[in-house]
């Protein structure tokens, strides 16, 4: 099915195939918005449906997933950093393009489509934590 980036079990993009790599890691490079971290699940609260996760070192420890956190300002931040770089309000994705990682016509992309689905996941929440698989 591909990798997938969640938000408490949720569907909220899935990587292009054969075309996207892990991008969540750009997020506050490019935009300057964002924390992101490589981190690992505790598996006694997965058992619970729980998302509890720790950070870790890549460099020293090994991962299981990336994550990116976004407060409600960042992700209205976002919503602008799209348009500078769209020139135009970028179109809602259905969920079925969600799914099947495809961008609208005029949006080409991946990168931008993916911080539009990430802006539409977030309005109206405090803060979101998008969790990458890698």
């Amino acid at each position: 099915m591909g990798r997938q980036v969640t938000c408490d079990g949720e569907f909220v993009w899935k990587y292009v195939l054969g075309e996207q790599s892990s991008e969540l890691y750009r997020v506050p490079e490019e935009t300057g918005l964002g924390e992101h971290h490589f981190i690992r699940f505790n598996p006694e609260a997965l058992e619970d449906g729980v998302y509890d996760w720790e950070r870790v070192n890549p460099e020293d420890e090994e991962f299981e997933a990336e994550v990116l956190i976004l407060a409600a300002k960042e992700i209205e931040a976002l919503s602008d950093y799209v348009n500078e770089h769209t020139h135009v309000e970028p179109e809602k994705l259905s969920f079925f393009q969600k799914l099947l990682g495809k961008t609208s016509e005029s949006e080409q992309d991946h990168f931008i489509s993916m911080l539009s689905a990430f802006i539409e996941y977030g309005q109206g929440r405090d803060e979101i934590e998008l969790i990458g698989e890698l």
